[in-house]
């Protein structure tokens, strides 16, 4: 079956009907007294390729059309949604047209079943190789309201038409949380980034959620399931609709059975949903066009104000965290309070007090003992982890507000230990008992990353080559063993008895557990790498694991679920989807590098969006500190506003309004406000600079300046709001 031109176009062949647009084509083929749905899309040769299809008895064996049984609950059936003759019937009887001209085309089929009346609306646009379906139902339903256990919209990936072999399994898979068990679901408490993909070499599919027509009346919750075990026939199901379930294994999973069905308050209920479709992708890659398109869709940033964070107490914090400790240090210049500066600086020289043994050192501090202890006190152990993350912390200090050659000195021995005792692949242990022996747990793991960033941010220091290379050698390590197989495992995927919470890939979903923390580390390993040798595979690199990473953002609030909603946080990885502020501010400034790295804007408002929202959720005040840390480092490198000059883009991070901006050759001009009177000083950092010099025209005003000027940022002084008038003058 060969594409034609771009424009939508509707054909009848009998009583089949066509849709196509040159890059997918919707066949709704008339089987079994119904209409199947089959989704197809066009090779590199013009050739459409059959992708999805909705479930039909001539896709299951004969074997598995079962007869209906009661009650059927959880651990009763082999797989979720319970399967009857009458549940396999095609429901929609009746096919009509819409809407078709050159720009798009609407069907909608119509049909009843139980009692349901249903009717699904597809919609195909030009140039576009996503799919939009929306559904309808009005319920049966008697004087107390209709009753419903799920109502869900199914579909089989079959690659070129195919179902898998029995030990053939897709190449690549992708959901917001893992469902180990055949009673699983994926519940919309984890949707921050709704969607279940499935690529199988260049033809993938993912189904996307439109949650947010659903968030403001919502008459029962809603789930996505991606299940290559179902028990139904040998290919990947791609589900999504309503579904009730509730939190399992302290809330790491989502289960359904027929108990949770719920009486709804309306007897009309809808969903909608987007699928997407490529026989032209690159391998594994699809994920990076579904991440770009819910950021098209949901993304709100507005401008980070870094002094919407806490104020902190020097009292408040009593461990001696880096982390913390920088947080403190800025909060202390930001307000002028020398006993938070003070703070920082008792905590800094805590650390930097404690018994080094081969550079290794404790990284717990007991308040009673005033000293430090080992992260495991019965058998000695030392965690590098927590070793590089505190001097990456400590150097942040040095390079940002104090320099201090101590710090250098005790980061230098601890480095000389890592360079010693890597294995020969280049991975670092995570663990080392007193005797200095490694073990086993995540002994080549992720957790590498953190280590080798450690030594990057030392490289960046001292210019030290040796750091450097050690820093590269087990980022090729990262790079070779981890990322290809998605072993984005750290300590908090352990059990209390050191094993993996899951041992193997989810048999339904075929991913493994994956923390957000580990993807993180790579991610900020890869930018420092590229950033300190210009070696471009690492943008690259560090760009994949970046695009996953953004499918823990957040895309949407939850008005229903006010624990879980918050646009812009980051979850802390595919079990129970927990959101988490620290680590959605180490993201921001990720993202926020990212974005000056590639010029990519999306990037660079992805991080305004999380940090934004970690400096507006209460925590602990060592949250605080960490998250006000985070949020000095990204106000040092991005200033008040970051002006990309070869992407041609500006964004404000810190209370200024850029109220127009023209780019030129070797200049650009900018109008720019203060938000509120209070804003007294801000600077604005340049990236993506090729000239020596450039010109900048601030409200009228016109000055010539260095690329090493722009690139650390002029300084500007406070404008008042578009109604008071311009202050700013250039000399």
């Amino acid at each position: 079956m060969t594409a034609g031109q771009h424009s939508v176009t509707i054909r009848t062949v009998g009583r089949d009907l066509e849709i196509s647009n040159g890059l997918v084509l919707i066949r709704l083929v008339l089987c079994d007294g119904g209409y199947a749905q089959e989704f197809w899309a066009a090779n590199s040769r013009g050739q459409y390729q059959l992708l999805l299809s909705s479930i039909h008895k001539n896709l299951i064996p004969s074997s598995e059309h079962r007869a209906l049984t009661s009650p059927m609950i959880s651990g009763d059936r082999e797989h979720l949604f319970a399967v009857c003759r009458e549940s396999l019937r095609m429901v929609y009887s009746d096919v009509q047209i819409l809407r078709c001209d050159d720009t798009s085309a609407c069907v909608r089929m119509t049909g009843s079943a139980q009692g349901h009346s249903l009717k699904s609306d597809v919609t195909v646009e030009a140039g576009n190789s996503m799919v939009r379906v929306e559904v309808e139902d009005k319920l049966p339903g008697g004087v107390l309201g209709p009753v419903l256990e799920y109502l869900m919209s199914s579909y089989a990936f079959l690659p070129d038409g195919r179902t898998f072999a029995a030990s053939e399994e897709p190449d690549f898979t992708w959901a917001p949380n893992i469902r180990p068990t055949n009673d699983a679901i994926i519940g919309d408490s984890a949707f921050h980034s709704p969607a279940v993909i499935v690529q199988h070499g260049r033809l993938a599919a993912a189904l996307i959620p439109d949650s947010s027509e659903t968030d403001r009346a919502r008459p029962m919750p809603m789930a996505l399931d991606l299940d290559l075990t179902n028990g139904l026939l040998f290919a990947p199901l791609l589900s999504y609709g309503y579904c009730g379930y509730e939190r399992t294994d302290q809330g790491k999973y989502f289960r359904h059975d027929i108990t949770m069905s719920r009486r709804l308050p309306t007897s009309i209920i809808r969903y909608g949903y987007s699928i997407m479709l490529s026989a032209t992708a690159k391998r594994g890659s699809l994920y990076k066009d579904v991440a770009r398109f819910l950021w098209s869709k949901h993304s709100e940033p507005g401008p980070v104000v870094y002094a919407k964070s806490r104020i902190l107490s020097p009292e408040s914090l009593i461990s001696a965290d880096s982390h913390a400790a920088c947080g403190l240090y800025a909060e202390g210049i930001r307000t002028g309070n020398r006993e938070l500066i003070e703070r920082a600086r008792e905590i800094r020289d805590a650390i930097l007090s404690s018994p080094q043994n081969s550079g290794l050192f404790p990284t717990r501090f007991d308040p009673a003992r005033e000293q430090g202890c080992c992260v495991n006190a019965d058998n000695g152990f030392y965690s590098t982890v927590e070793c590089s993350t505190q001097l990456y912390w400590l150097l942040k200090l040095h390079a940002l507000f104090e320099p201090d050659a101590r710090i250098v000195s005790f980061a230098r021995r601890y480095a000389d230990h890592l360079i010693e005792s890597k294995l020969r692949s280049g991975a670092i242990p995570s663990w080392y008992t007193e005797d200095l022996i490694p073990i086993s747990a995540l002994r080549s793991s992720a957790q590498t990353a953190a280590s080798a960033l450690f030594l990057a941010e030392l490289a960046k220091v001292t210019e030290l080559k040796m750091y450097l290379r050690a820093a590269e050698q087990s980022a090729k390590f990262i790079l070779n063993e981890i990322v290809p197989k998605r072993l984005f495992v750290d300590h908090t995927c352990l059990s209390s008895d050191g094993m993996l919470s899951l041992e193997c890939a989810d048999p339904h979903t075929g991913m493994r557990t994956m923390s957000a923390q580990a993807m993180l580390w790579i991610a900020q390993l890869c930018a420092q790498l590229y950033s300190l040798t210009g070696t471009h595979p690492y943008l690259e690199d560090g760009l994949d694991v970046m695009d996953l990473l953004c499918l823990s953002q957040a895309m949407t609030d939850k008005p229903w679920d006010s624990s879980t909603s918050r646009f812009g946080l980051c979850s802390r990885g595919n079990i129970g989807a927990q959101l988490d502020a620290e680590l959605s501010a180490e993201f921001a400034r990720c993202a926020m590098y990212y974005g000056a790295l590639s010029g990519e804007r999306e990037y660079f408002e992805r991080g305004v969006a999380a940090l934004n929202a970690a400096m507006s959720v209460d925590q602990t005040a060592e949250s605080h500190a960490r998250i006000a840390a985070d949020a000095a480092v990204a106000q040092s490198q991005f200033g008040s506003i970051y002006a990309h000059m070869s992407a041609k883009w500006a964004i404000e991070t810190d209370g200024f309004r850029v109220t127009n901006i023209d780019f030129g050759k070797g200049s650009i001009s900018l109008d720019i406000s203060a938000s509120s009177t209070s804003i007294r000083e801000g600077r604005i950092v340049f990236g993506g600079l090729k000239g020596s010099s450039y010109k900048v025209i601030i409200n009228g005003e016109a000055g010539t300046f260095t690329r090493a000027d722009l690139e650390s940022g002029i300084s500007i002084p406070v404008f008042p709001p578009p109604d008071q008038g311009a202050l700013f003058q250039v000399s």
